[in-house]
């Protein structure tokens, strides 16, 4: 087990030709309460639990065959996708299918009050509190209304 700290915004404008190459992830949610979600990113799968929270919070994640992957995956209703491409010390969520046109970006941090350094290049607001904007609320409800 271990604890992920992390804070998430939502971006409002950005250079998309300042991004790195990303990779692709898919990934479907087989439960709420608790969170545990099943996600394929390249060659790897992996099988995570997630405790309550959204700055802080448990997080049990386990390799998993990507075949089982694929099986689980058909097993659920909320999937999402994404192209994930990290820049400095974020992690930057292209969203595609039915969340096409938002894109969010995550900061993983080893404690509550470590700062995060925005790029000049890109615009943000702040999400890290608003649980709309959590994944698994993501995949269940789309983008949320402003």
């Amino acid at each position: 087990m271990r604890r992920e700290v992390e804070r998430k915004f939502k971006i409002t404008q950005y250079d998309p030709q300042r991004l790195r190459p990303g990779k692709r992830i898919e990934q479907g949610y087989l439960s709420f309460s608790p969170e545990v979600r099943v996600r394929i990113r390249g060659k790897e799968a992996t099988l995570t639990v997630k405790g309550r929270g959204t700055i802080e919070r448990q997080e049990f994640e386990y390799p998993i065959p990507i075949s089982d992957a694929e099986k689980l995956l058909k097993m659920t209703d909320c999937q999402i996708s994404k192209v994930r491409h990290e820049v400095e010390r974020l992690e930057i969520d292209v969203f595609g299918g039915k969340l096409k046109g938002l894109v969010l970006a995550e900061a993983e941090l080893k404690e509550r009050a470590d700062a995060v350094r925005k790029p000049m290049w890109l615009e943000w607001e702040e999400v890290t509190g608003d649980e709309r904007y959590l994944n698994r609320n993501l995949a269940r409800h789309g983008i949320p209304d402003e």
